[in-house]
């Protein structure tokens, strides 16, 4: 019974969090920069995370590759980012 309600305690404040993220850009941005250096650490999290990536969030994939491009001077800014 104790097990049950800690989990629907965590449950609700997972939820808490991510709504926190998905309404305040900032917070998730940083949320992501303290990612990016937690696994900048480990040369095998970066290729797991990279592959992760590419197989399952396919539109945050393109467009890593599109501001790749970009910052090698290979394609135009697109107008949805910023870049015109």
């Amino acid at each position: 019974m104790k097990t049950e309600k800690l989990q629907n305690q965590n449950n609700l404040a997972i939820e808490v969090f991510y709504q926190t993220l998905k309404d305040d850009p900032k917070l998730l941005e940083k949320a992501f920069e303290r990612i990016a250096e937690i696994i900048d650490m480990d040369s095998k999290a970066v290729k797991n995370i990279a592959m992760l990536i590419k197989n399952d969030f396919h539109s945050l994939y393109k467009e890593v590759v599109t501001l790749s491009k970009i910052d090698k001077g290979q394609v135009k800014p697109s107008s949805c980012c910023g870049g015109n």
